[in-house]
């Protein structure tokens, strides 16, 4: 029975390495045009396949049509020129490793005939020109941004940025580059991150991009105090490439940074309040912005003095519910004797998102200082 279990378990186990193999044929790209004659950069990626060399085969359809080469390293690219007799069509590559079951195949490509300059018509005239040869186009990389991205987890706001080679012709290889390319990131025009990009060990071609880098992290506050001060800041800036690696051209690109963070997080804002002499009522206006998710209620709570405890006349501390799809709310609080024994007011107000009644505030405020709302009233 021992052993009918232990090769169940030794089976499982060696499916599961089976099933983490993958192949993954980055270039060509999906659409991309390579002309019959030229040379092109096959690039692909490897998880857990163990075999040293693949086979690289060329497909049209469900068709095979040749094998690029039959044996060849597995260290992510090889360098094939489209010999003459490919016909121009719709194709794909397959990168199949030698002595396992584990394929890769590309997206669809297109191989054109060989592009060749335009012929003038009629006599040449030969006029004096900078050098230059007709048809011929000098090609160089380039780096650009193409995103940023704000995530949360249980401590912190993480921003992430991507980058791409948005040039002509490939990256140099990362060896290649005795300095890297720098980045910067600011929030509010304050630097918060810098450092150097990662650029890969293969000539990265043209459309290649890294979704995820680093940019920096925002910690949540933390701690029961609650810090008027403190906000996660109103924009962020990217820079990459400002010491011009390469010859490139810097790229800097700048992001609303609190309208992303409304899309994960809230700003729980106190927009005022008003005394009713008469009826001797005070009344506080919030707003909640952004998405709340699972927190169901706020707290309100109003003193006379900056303290940090809630007394003197008129003071309360109050947890209301949240309504779903609700924004905006209106409280008001009875305050007996205003009129008999005051012609002045001074009212500390202060509104915090809470998940539970006795619960500490939530610390995914983006912008503590709209929280709180002092204020004298006179008659």
């Amino acid at each position: 029975m021992k052993k009918t279990i232990c090769a169940v378990v030794l089976l499982s186990f060696l499916g599961g390495i089976g099933l983490a193999q993958s192949i993954t044929v980055n270039q060509p790209a999906a659409n991309v045009t390579w002309n019959i004659g030229s040379a092109y950069l096959i690039q692909w990626t490897s998880t857990g396949v163990a075999k040293p060399t693949v086979k690289i085969m060329l497909w049209k359809g469900s068709t095979f049509v040749m094998d690029i080469v039959v044996g060849t390293p597995n260290n992510g690219s090889y360098s094939w020129t489209i010999p003459a007799n490919v016909a121009p069509g719709v194709y794909k590559v397959r990168v199949r490793a030698i002595g396992a079951d584990t394929l890769g195949v590309g997206a669809a490509f297109n191989i054109a005939a060989a592009s060749t300059p335009e012929t003038p018509a009629g006599p040449i005239k030969v006029i004096a020109r900078p050098l230059e040869r007709p048809g011929f186009q000098l090609k160089f990389p380039a780096l650009s941004i193409t995103d940023a991205v704000l995530s949360s987890n249980n401590e912190e706001f993480v921003v992430t940025f991507s980058y791409k080679n948005s040039g002509g012709a490939p990256l140099p290889k990362g060896s290649e580059m005795p300095v890297k390319p720098s980045f910067r990131v600011l929030i509010d025009d304050r630097e918060v991150n810098a450092g150097s990009l990662y650029i890969p060990e293969f000539p990265a071609q043209p459309g290649w991009e890294v979704p995820t880098f680093h940019g920096c992290v925002i910690k949540y506050q933390t701690g029961q105090e609650f810090d008027k001060t403190w906000k996660l800041g109103n924009t962020i800036t990217v820079k990459i490439n400002e010491n011009g690696v390469n010859g490139m051209a810097s790229d800097s690109k700048t992001y609303n940074l609190k309208l992303m963070a409304l899309k994960i997080s809230y700003d729980a804002i106190l927009t005022g309040a008003t005394v009713d002499w008469v009826k001797e009522t005070l009344t506080v206006n919030v707003r909640i912005d952004g998405n709340y998710g699972t927190l169901g209620k706020f707290r309100l709570f109003n003193k006379t003095s900056d303290s940090p405890v809630v007394q003197g006349f008129g003071s309360f501390m109050e947890t209301i519910d949240i309504v779903p799809g609700q924004r905006l709310y209106s409280y008001t609080k009875k305050l007996d004797g205003l009129s008999r024994w005051w012609n002045e007011y001074t009212s500390y107000t202060g509104v915090l998102l809470v998940r539970a009644v006795n619960s500490y505030p939530d610390v995914r405020d983006i912008d503590h200082r709209n929280n709180t709302y002092n204020n004298t009233f006179r008659r």
